[in-house]
């Protein structure tokens, strides 16, 4: 069982797109969801604009009609829950929370929290032994090798979450050339 502070987490979300992830997030750190659109869109702060609501509306349908969150509505109030799923990821709640504000890769580009997130989680599960490739990062998260790589920046230089190290191999031609690199998540990082 996850300590109370920590925060829980499903390899199965994974893949889905930012703002469905943003929504299980939420639901990750709350617990539950009650309102109407206009106070999610409060709570993600953005403009409660009528298409950011139907966004928000298409993206719950979205996951309650693929099994990742049970719906209630009464009137124009929600009531959102996450569906567990099989593969638990515990994140402390100090953590979470830091991803969560820090929008900015060191080198100024723009990365959103929540793919920062996915990375972070992703490194949580691997194995530092393993030689790994952005692409099989890619593969699993459905991001751009661009946010990867920002988001690799961010949770190795701002924050010290993760330890990488290139994988290079040397050719019977004497070049030496990068097949990988292994990652992992940084034992002060560690919720277990």
């Amino acid at each position: 069982m996850p300590k109370a502070k920590d925060l829980v987490f499903y390899r199965e979300w994974f893949p889905l797109p930012k703002g469905e992830f943003r929504i299980l997030a939420m639901l990750a750190d709350k617990g539950q969801f009650n309102g109407n659109l206009s106070d999610l869109c409060r709570f993600f702060f953005v403009n409660p604009q009528t298409a950011t609501r139907n966004r928000l509306a298409n993206q719950i349908n979205s996951l309650e009609e693929q099994g990742y969150i049970k719906v209630k509505r009464k009137g124009r109030t929600y009531t959102l829950t996450a569906i567990p799923k099989a593969r638990i990821i515990k994140i402390a709640r100090e953590h979470y929370d830091l991803i969560r504000t820090r929008t900015r890769a060191p080198d100024g580009e723009s990365v959103a929290w929540e793919n920062v997130l996915k990375v972070y989680l992703w490194a949580l599960e691997n194995n530092f032994d393993n030689i790994i490739t952005n692409q099989m990062i890619q593969d699993d998260l459905l991001l751009s090798a661009g946010v990867i790589c920002s988001a690799k920046n961010v949770l190795d230089r701002e924050f010290g979450a993760i330890h990488r190290q290139k994988v290079s191999k040397l050719t019977s031609d004497g070049e030496i050339y990068t097949i990988g690199q292994n990652i992992g998540a940084s034992a002060f990082w560690d919720t277990e």
